[in-house]
């Protein structure tokens, strides 16, 4: 059985604004911080949603079985 994403989410749940207000953050001219705190962002997204086996925003998935991968069993669950 081989998973991969086919179509990735748009945002993220939690918003860059969010996490730079709450870890008091304000030079947002400092481009390689700003993009350092989007990609933390994505980053425990991605290990939260590996860790639980869901999705938390819509996406598409595409999963190639084997025809000895008897019984097919969706590897990921719905979103939440």
């Amino acid at each position: 059985m081989d998973t991969r994403i086919k179509t990735d989410i748009t945002s993220e749940p939690l918003l860059y604004a969010d996490v730079a207000q709450f870890i008091k953050f304000s030079d947002s001219t400092n481009t390689a911080e700003v993009t350092l705190i989007e990609n933390m962002i994505k980053a425990c997204r991605q290990l939260f949603e590996r860790r639980c086996g869901l999705s938390f925003k819509e996406k598409t998935y595409e999963t190639l079985f084997n025809i000895h991968d008897k019984p097919f069993i969706l590897p990921i669950m719905p979103v939440i």
